[in-house]
């Protein structure tokens, strides 16, 4: 009786399974170092780029152009407190101080701009639930020169609890924060 190669094909399976699951809830599109350029950095300013938004299946533009004027100001609100939560996050996070983006960076500084790509607010009512995904694309750049870039996606269930669109943004965006703090502190590390 052989079982050698079905246990091996068990054995390769649950370890795939495994590498998967630990892999980092981000795409690394560019990454500085070693040593990290951002190992250096001193404080962070956020900044926001909507020009690539899709809502839905349309532009930010669009999807406004095509709502009342109470809902473009609801929708607007809903993406600024998305963009507030992802500041809050990161900073908690990285422990990091963290400022909004006004002025050129300082020096030992770096910028972060957030540039969402993707929103789907989703819905909830009582009988139906879509669950709100968001993607970013975080850019960090020291001076001119972007030195880092990853991509997140996250997905926040539509519940009973999480009804609000406006709250499954700002859960989202505090997330996404999060684990740009989480990626900054890895690479910062040495990781």
């Amino acid at each position: 009786m052989r079982h050698f190669p079905i246990v091996s094909l068990g054995l390769i399976a649950s370890l795939a399974l495994l590498s998967a699951s630990c892999s980092p809830p981000w795409t690394v599109i560019v990454k500085s170092g070693p040593p990290s350029a951002l190992a250096a950095v001193q404080q962070f300013s956020v900044a926001a780029d909507r020009s690539q938004m899709m809502v839905g299946d349309h532009s930010l533009n669009d999807e406004l152009a095509n709502r009342d004027p109470e809902e473009q100001q609801a929708l607007l609100e809903a993406i600024a407190g998305m963009e507030t939560s992802f500041a809050a996050g990161f900073s908690a996070q990285s422990r990091m101080p963290t400022l909004p983006a006004t002025t050129a960076p300082m020096p030992n500084e770096a910028r972060i701009t957030i540039r969402w790509t993707y929103v789907d607010p989703g819905k909830y009512v009582f009988v139906y639930a879509r669950d709100s995904v968001i993607t970013a694309r975080i850019l960090f750049t020291v001076g001119a020169t972007v030195v880092d870039e990853i991509e997140i996606t996250r997905s926040v269930d539509a519940n009973r609890r999480q009804g609000s669109i406006v709250e499954r943004l700002n859960i989202g965006g505090d997330t996404i924060g999060r684990l740009a703090g989480k990626y900054v502190a890895q690479v910062r590390a040495g990781g």
